[in-house]
C-alpha cells in the first residue's frame, strides 16, 4: 500500500526501508517507520525527530532532534499518499483517512 524509501540514517550501519505517512495537525508532518527506526519531520524544514533504537509509537516519546537530509525528504514526499487519497488494492479501495493527532 505504501512506496518505502531507502536510506541510512543517523548512526545506521545499513540503509533501512521507510515507509512515510502524513501526520494531521497544525504542522505539516510526515512520519517515518522502518523495521527499526521511527522518526517525524516537518517537510518544509527537514527539522524532526528520530529514534534508531525502537519502531512503535511508544518510541517516538525518546526521538532525539534530527536534520533529515533533503534527498530524503523529497523521496517521502513523493512516496507519501495524499490525506484525502484513496488507493487500489487489487479491486479494493482503501481510503487514506487516519489522522494521527
Amino acid at each position: 500500500m505504501f512506496k518505502k524509501v531507502s536510506a541510512k540514517l543517523g548512526n545506521m550501519r545499513k540503509p533501512q526501508e521507510f515507509i512515510a505517512m502524513p501526520m494531521s495537525g497544525s504542522q505539516p508532518l510526515i512520519m517515518v517507520q522502518s523495521d527499526k527506526s521511527i522518526g517525524f519531520f516537518d517537510y518544509r524544514t527537514g527539522e524532526g525527530k528520530l529514534n534508531t533504537q525502537g519502531c512503535y509509537f511508544p518510541h517516538l516519546s525518546m526521538a532525539k532532534p534530527f536534520r533529515f537530509s533533503q534527498e530524503f525528504v523529497q523521496a517521502c514526499l513523493e512516496a507519501c499518499p495524499s490525506l484525502g487519497g484513496q488507493t487500489d488494492l487489487g479491486g479494493v479501495m482503501v481510503n487514506h483517512t487516519v489522522q494521527i493527532i
